[in-house]
């Protein structure tokens, strides 16, 4: 998952499966937050920084495994103190990959 920060995509979550178990919760807040390339990688906790200027998330969500596809959506609520909760003020950009519930889009 990317956020847009002046006007670039700065990656703020990876998960590279390649035979490793999906992390989520408490442990995918924060692994490897100083090493961008690992298959592993989250910065999560520092999510409330990339907020936009209304105060909003510009999130981006690749599917690589996909040809690249991705979903691109503006949100009010924080993904990663979701709690499970449904996401407030979705407004979707660009929804490439349908199928996918808008509440489950939170950690």
């Amino acid at each position: 998952m990317s956020s847009i920060v002046s006007g670039q995509w700065e990656i703020v979550f990876r998960h590279k499966v390649d035979g490793q178990a999906f992390f989520f919760g408490e442990e995918a807040l924060s692994v490897n937050s100083d090493d961008v390339k690992a298959t592993r990688f989250s910065r999560l906790d520092s999510l409330a920084s990339y907020r936009t200027t209304d105060s909003k998330y510009h999130l981006r969500l690749l599917y690589s495994d996909l040809g690249g596809r991705y979903n691109e959506w503006i949100q009010d609520s924080n993904p990663a103190e979701g709690n499970g909760d449904p996401i407030s003020g979705f407004s979707p950009i660009s929804i490439n990959v349908e199928g996918i519930e808008r509440s489950k889009m939170c950690i």
